[in-house]
């Protein structure tokens, strides 16, 4: 049976028959914000300030696209952050550590694993920062999730279904056969009654139900 979804929209435990016929290309969106591995304070404040994502893929990018020189650089994904842990990274003022290289104290450890917990997410956006601060680098590498789930472009939708379904997540990072990132698809993206009109705008697709 499906997992507890914690207020996350509901999923029927099989999808429609028509799902066979789509992709998770067909149903992403592929417009994604993404970090790299090492980002600026105000980049990354930025970030949380003007969206409300749960969480974001990590990147490196690569040098050039596929077309070849002068091509957009392409994002080769090295792992996934949660929101909640940018907000503790940023409100315990991890890139003084990271800069003089000290080890995060335990306190900073425990509300890293206690992010869940934390509702001052507007007070750390809101704290005055010099531009200096502003300027200062944050590795994100010692904070990631290396692997998280992702599904490939040409996967079929039924299997994405069940695969939200199985383990519960409130995303899915979509990447190529090399490892980029080429989308992201939420549960909302799958429901039966947003499939219909996301299919009717792909050439060729059946109109669902």
């Amino acid at each position: 049976p499906p997992l507890p979804t914690q207020g996350l929209p509901f999923l029927e435990e099989d999808p429609p028959h028509e799902f066979d016929i789509l992709t998770a290309r067909n149903v992403m969106a592929p417009s994604v914000l993404i970090l790299r591995e090492e980002e600026q304070v105000v980049d990354i404040r930025s970030l949380l300030r003007r969206t409300p994502h749960s969480g974001f893929p990590v990147c490196l990018l690569r040098a050039e696209g596929r077309a070849g020189e002068g091509t957009p650089p392409l994002p080769k994904l090295v792992g996934f952050i949660q929101r909640r842990h940018l907000l503790v990274l940023l409100g315990e003022r991890v890139w003084e550590r990271q800069a003089g290289g000290e080890a995060l104290p335990e306190v900073t450890r425990r509300r890293f694993i206690d992010s869940h917990q934390h509702s001052n997410a507007a007070a750390i956006l809101n704290t005055y920062l010099t531009p200096t601060e502003l300027k200062s680098t944050i590795d994100l590498r010692p904070f990631i999730d290396p692997c998280p789930y992702t599904v490939n472009e040409l996967m079929p939708l039924r299997r994405v279904y069940r695969l939200f379904n199985d383990i519960g997540v409130r995303h899915l990072t979509v990447v190529d056969g090399e490892g980029c990132v080429v989308g992201l698809i939420t549960r909302k993206d799958i429901l039966p009654e947003h499939i219909a009109e996301r299919a009717m705008g792909q050439a060729g697709l059946i109109e669902l139900p």
